[in-house]
């Protein structure tokens, strides 16, 4: 399994392990960074910034488990947002199906690292609160079909080597995830840069980050 300066991703669903590919080609925007937002049939997509940390708590139901980096590396937490602007049903992204929201660094695809966290219903980062996407989209009822008017906010975890280059880092979302080939597929991609890096305590404390 390729691991180049990342070292694993994990995001916050089910998840199995995958190999390296190429970053697709199809439907990129180069020049979109994270802050920026875009959109796809009334859906806006905004991965509004991120956070590095060495440890995170899990909490799962009425238990907690604590997760810290492995040596030499650091947890990139990066929050998405999700709005329905357009005006018929849609369907969000999801970390559900494999390869539909994705980490790259210096053009290959980072491999996953499994359900480490899967359960996790809220994460705590130092003395902030926040909600995994995934459980967000849960809580929301957005997994299916959404309508105008609903918004999902949450939280993707990953773990990165410390000495990562922002620049070299990208998120992408496929729309349209086809089972054999990439045609009908559009790809919308951010750049990660230093200036989207926020500190914890700036970090929203979030019991709930859903609006319907």
């Amino acid at each position: 399994m390729k691991r180049r300066q990342l070292l694993a991703s994990t995001c916050l669903a089910i998840g199995g392990l995958s190999g390296c590919t190429n970053l697709p080609s199809v439907g990129l925007n180069e020049k979109t960074k994270i802050g920026e937002s875009q959109s796809f049939e009334g859906v806006v997509v905004t991965p509004e910034h991120y956070v590095t940390a060495q440890e995170v708590t899990l909490q799962l139901g009425n238990n907690q488990k604590k997760v810290a980096s492995e040596s030499g590396a650091s947890i990139l937490l990066t929050k998405l947002k999700i709005s329905h602007e357009g005006d018929s049903e849609q369907q969000f992204p999801t970390t559900l199906a494999q390869d539909t929201i994705d980490l790259y660094y210096d053009g290959d695809q980072v491999d996953e690292g499994g359900m480490l966290v899967q359960s996790a219903k809220r994460l705590k980062v130092g003395d902030k609160t926040i909600m995994p996407y995934s459980t967000a989209l849960y809580e929301a009822d957005a997994t299916g079909g959404v309508y105008p008017g609903t918004e999902v906010s949450g939280w993707l975890f990953n773990e990165v080597a410390s000495n990562f280059t922002p620049t070299d880092l990208f998120l992408h979302i496929v729309w349209n995830m086809q089972i054999v080939g990439d045609e009908g597929e559009t790809v919308q991609k951010w750049q990660y840069t230093d200036d989207a890096e926020i500190p914890i305590d700036q970090m929203e404390d979030e019991e709930s980050t859903i609006v319907l």
